[in-house]
């Protein structure tokens, strides 16, 4: 899941989630459409999330769990 700025009023702007999937871009200008709304349409992913992913960790990045002995 990225992240784009999206205008979420008239003179508004704000950094949301976005889905990438190709099944869920805006009919008209083809740009990602929020994940908020990607779920709340069944067009897109719908209720169901029909085209979430799990995301693949990364085998290389560093572990952010703390161990206190």
């Amino acid at each position: 899941m990225d992240k784009k700025a999206v205008r979420t009023g008239p003179q508004s702007m704000e950094m949301v989630p976005v889905c990438r999937n190709d099944e869920c871009r805006h009919p008209v200008d083809g740009e990602p459409v929020p994940c908020q709304i990607a779920r709340q349409e069944v067009v897109f992913c719908g209720f169901q999330a029909k085209h979430w992913k799990k995301k693949e960790e990364d085998p290389n990045k560093p572990s952010t769990l703390v161990q206190i002995t």
